[in-house]
Parts: C-alpha cells; structure tokens; sequence
C-alpha cells in the first residue's frame, strides 16, 4: 500500500514537474534584463531562458539576436547593448511574413505583365 502512495506520489511530481518546468524554463526576456556582451554568452542566455534556434548578428554597434520561442510558435528579436549585455529592445521577428508579402507581390506583378503582354498580341493579330 505504502509503495503504491509513493509511486503515485511519484508520477504526480513528474506529471506538474512536465507541466510545469518548460513553461517556467521559458522566462519573458525583456528589455532591462541582461544576456551578457559576447556571442557566446547571449546565445547560453537564451537557450537557458527555452529558446531554440537562435542566430546572433553584430550589426550597427549592438547585437542583433533571434530565437524560436517554441511555447508561442513565434520568432523573438531582440537588441542587446555590447557593453552592459542589457536588453534595449525586444520583439516579433515578422521579417518573413514581409518576404512573402514581397513574394506575393511579385508574382501578381509577373501575372499581370504577362496579361498585358497577352492583350497587347491579341490587339496586334487584331489590327492585322
């Protein structure tokens, strides 16, 4: 009886621990929180904080960072300060529903000059 209670016991803790534990593991980064002042650093930073995939980038005297938050399913962005590691700005990398609106357009721009192209054949069989 008393093994059966601690087994229990057991798989309850593993059960909330599951739950639990990935969420806490994925803490809000925010600006004023700081990463550290070298690659290295911020990428150990943000792997501890949950998020995977990530790609640092000195660009414009501070550090450029991304990360795949895998509890919200959205890229993060934030900007690091290279001298004090603290975070100045943190958000939504939506750089590729950008490229794809670009993508999109081009194509309709694509279709639509192959249309006139077409119009403009049709119009000169006609005048002949």
């Amino acid at each position: 009886m008393k093994t059966q209670k601690t087994l229990k016991s057991a798989l309850l803790a593993s059960a909330a621990f599951a739950v639990i534990v990935p969420t806490m593991a994925l803490a809000a980064i925010k600006a004023g929180d700081t990463l550290g002042t070298d690659e290295a650093a911020i990428i150990n930073a943000l792997e501890i904080a949950g998020y995977e995939q990530i790609e640092v980038e000195f660009e414009d005297g501070i550090f450029e960072a991304e990360g795949w938050d895998p509890v919200t399913s959205m890229e993060m962005e934030f900007e690091i300060d290279p001298e004090t590691g603290l975070v100045s700005a943190v958000s939504v990398d939506d750089e590729d529903e950008a490229d794809e609106d670009d993508e999109d357009d081009d194509d309709d721009a694509d279709t639509d000059k192959a249309e006139d192209d077409d119009m403009e054949d049709a119009d000169d069989t006609n005048e002949k």
